[in-house]
Parts: structure tokens; sequence; C-alpha cells
């Protein structure tokens, strides 16, 4: 769908001229082809709703759809004349997968949402979600089966299932550790001890990166000492990240003084000349005079404004530093966070040592 068209489809969805050609399980067609709820089905999708919001799981929630007998979209369809696919083999069982799609489908709060995936590549079949952020949604576009708060209990319960249960690994150095001999990128090697090593050396027996191997815990503790080392020398140096403002500011203040006292002086001497208490040619000489001065207060404003903007840069700049300083001196390991906001790459060489390439490139001059 081209941008101009979805465009077009989302101000008749928000004028309520557009209605989706399929309903959603729980809904059916009105006289005037609008969505509203289906007193059969829309019992089931809040009966399924109150299931989960109890806590249980979507297999769970299957289990109490078969006991009481209720059957699936697929077989309610086709018992209504819809009949799409074979559905013989379901046996009333509901699969796991149709009850999540129902508990996070915002049509049930009312809300309408298009364009939540998009073509891979242009004339092709593939597609990806796309961002919330991405998304066409309109709020309040037809009777809602389930209540709003009702619909994020559930998400919040089924977000807790689908937490794993084992920990995420943090790889604080992923994508930045590089061979120092032939600049690409080490391959990180998950064993009990993993380590890094230069896969192109593979290729070449007497390439020099062949001894390019790195411990990783002990590669991420040497970058997090090298870290602090560089601390230690730019604490001295940067104890106060504070720039005073106040001089500049009071010229500023000054020199706008000075230049209301030009203008009502000039204006003072207009209203002689109107009045007839001064020739035109003395009119214009003293003029001249006070347009040179405000000239001369200008120019100097300017300056102390553009000082008083490189200083307020300044000061940004060494907030931000005297952050980094305190997020490194706080560190007890090394973080993704630390490593995204600093370094570009890290060099590994054979002999062991290391060199890192900072983003921050004036942060340890």
């Amino acid at each position: 769908m081209s941008i101009k068209t979805k465009s077009a489809k989302y101000a008749k969805m928000q004028r309520g001229e557009y209605q989706s050609k399929v309903c959603p399980y729980g809904y059916r067609k009105s006289a005037d082809g609008r969505m509203e709820p289906n007193p059969e089905t829309a019992a089931v999708v809040q009966l399924i709703f109150q299931l989960a919001a109890t806590g249980i799981g979507a297999a769970a929630v299957t289990r109490e759809l078969f006991k009481q007998g209720i059957p699936t979209p697929g077989e309610y369809k086709a018992a209504h004349g819809q009949q799409y696919h074979d559905v013989s083999r379901s046996r009333g069982r509901w699969s796991s997968s149709t009850v999540l799609r129902i508990l996070e489908d915002e049509r049930y709060i009312g809300s309408y949402v298009i364009g939540r995936r998009a073509v891979i590549e242009v004339g092709g079949t593939r597609s990806r979600r796309k961002g919330r952020d991405k998304w066409f949604i309109i709020p309040d576009h037809h009777p809602a089966i389930v209540d709003k708060e009702l619909f994020e209990k559930v998400q919040a319960v089924q977000r807790r299932f689908s937490l794993p249960n084992r920990k995420t690994r943090e790889y604080p150095l992923k994508g930045k550790v590089y061979c120092g001999c032939c600049d690409h990128a080490l391959s990180r090697i998950a064993q009990k001890k993993p380590f890094y090593m230069c896969r192109h050396s593979t290729a070449d027996v007497n390439s020099r990166c062949r001894d390019v191997r790195a411990d990783a815990a002990g590669l991420e503790e040497a970058v997090l000492l090298t870290l602090k080392k560089q601390l230690e020398i730019l604490l001295p140096v940067h104890e106060d990240g504070t720039i005073h403002l106040e001089a500049t500011a009071a010229k500023c203040s000054e020199y706008e003084k000075q230049l209301e006292a030009l203008k009502d002086l000039k204006q003072a001497l207009f209203e002689r000349y109107l009045l007839g208490q001064i020739e035109l040619d003395t009119y214009k000489s003293e003029k001249a005079v006070y347009d040179g001065e405000i000239l001369k207060v200008k120019n100097a404003y300017a300056a102390v404004t553009a000082q008083a903007k490189l200083k307020r840069e300044e000061q940004a700049r060494q907030s931000s530093r005297q952050e980094i300083v305190h997020s490194i001196a706080a560190a007890d390991v090394l973080t993704s966070e630390l490593t995204d906001l600093l370094i570009e790459k890290v060099y590994v060489f054979p002999d062991n040592r290391i060199e890192i390439v900072y983003k921050v490139h004036d942060l340890f001059e």
C-alpha cells in the first residue's frame, strides 16, 4: 500500500467512513456495514480476558475453553456457513496462539490499528513488524468488548509469562572487538570460558592473527581498568565543571540598557525636528551620531552574546564529561551502557596489548 493510499485510508477511519472488510472474532457487520459486538462470540472473548486476568497462561485458557465445550473461531464460522478451511482436525481444541492473538488485539477495546507491518523490499511479499510508534491507531473506532483496565491488566500478566526463566546475558563488548593485525572483527566463541579470536587467521596459517586470542572476561576487566586509569588523570583537571556566566550576563544587560537609551534619544531628536525646534541639517548630523553609537553598541552586544553562547556550550560539554566521569568511577563491571557511550572499537594485539578507540574524542584529552 502506498503512503498516499494509507493516508487516505487513515483519514477515512478517523471520520468513521472506513470499515474493515473482515471482522475479528467477537464482532460482526451491522446493517450499515460497521463493526458491532456479536453477542455469542463477544461473550467468549470476555471470558478469555477474564481467565487470563487471573494469572493463568494461554495453554490453561485453552483447556478451560475446551472443558466448557466452546467451539473454536473456525468451528463457529463453519457452523454459520463460513467454512474457509478444514476444521475437523481441531476437534474443539483451541490453540495457544489463537488465544494470544486475541489477548493482544487492541480492536477489543474499540481501537483500530493499521500499518503494523511493512514489506522488507519493494515488490516482495516478506514483511516485518514495525515499532508501535509507526502504527496508525484510531481510538474509539467501534464499540469495545473489553474495558481498557482489564485489557492492560492482561497485558501485564502475559508479559510476565513471556519473560525468560534465565537471566539475559550481557556482552558489553559485542561488535566492538577487532584484530589489531588485520582490522577484522573478532568472533566471540561461547564456551565455559568465552573468548575472542580472529577467524580471518584460519585462511592463512602463517598469519600473525593466529596469536590474537583474548579471554572475554579478562578483556572486559582490562577495558574497565583502562577507563579508570584514564579517569585518574582526568579528575584533577575537571574537579569543578562549572563556568561562571554572571559577568557575561551583566554585560548583556548593560548593552541592552544603552541601546534603549540611544533609541529614546534618537526618537526625541526626530520629535524635535517635527516640532520645528531644529533644522533638517542639524537633525541629519545628530542622527548620524546616534546611528554610529547604536551600531557600536549592537556590535559589542553581538560579540558578548556570542561569547555567552560559547560558554554555555562549553558548560554543557563539561557537564556531559562530568556525568561520564562519575559513571566510570561508580562502575564495578563493564556495562553495555558505558561501552555504547564511550567506545568505538577495542583492538587486540598478539602480545595481549589492547588499544581503545573512543567515541568521545575530547574526554581523555
